[in-house]
């Protein structure tokens, strides 16, 4: 489970992966070229859609697993902001607009609406969430 933030200018995500009852510290961001790459959800969802967008994002090669219902939220930050991707190769533009995602995305939107930047609501979302935690990773896209 994870929680992921972005305020419109950097994005943070949670540490914690777990496995069944076990918890442990994962990096759940990736830099690629001139992108920030995560996800909530599937991790082997998140990895085949990372694959996939390092491929070129091709429609005919999106990944089969992410149209079943086992499907993740696939996010890209670029200097045009945030963008979402579902179980289809269109994404869905948040651009600057502040979102959250994951386990942990209500607190986070509480958190964003009292004034929180994203690495703040992450931080409050691992106090309050079960299923997140392990600390924070914040990112901000240099050249803005």
């Amino acid at each position: 489970m994870s929680v992921v933030v972005w305020d419109g200018m950097t994005l943070a995500t949670d540490k914690s992966a777990s496995n069944g009852n076990i918890h442990h510290c994962l990096d759940k961001a990736w830099v690629y070229k001139d992108a920030l790459l995560t996800g909530t959800g599937s991790l082997g969802g998140i990895l085949a859609m990372r694959g996939w967008y390092k491929a070129g994002a091709k429609a005919e090669d999106f990944p089969e697993m992410q149209k079943g219902n086992n499907w993740c939220h696939f996010i890209v930050v670029t200097e045009h902001g945030l963008e979402r991707y579902e179980q289809s190769p269109i994404p869905i533009e948040h651009g600057r607009n502040a979102c959250a995602f994951g386990s942990g995305q209500d607190i986070a939107y509480g958190a964003l609406a009292m004034g929180a930047n994203a690495e703040q609501a992450v931080g409050i979302a691992n106090q309050y969430v079960a299923d997140c935690g392990h600390g924070v990773d914040v990112f901000t896209l240099t050249g803005e």
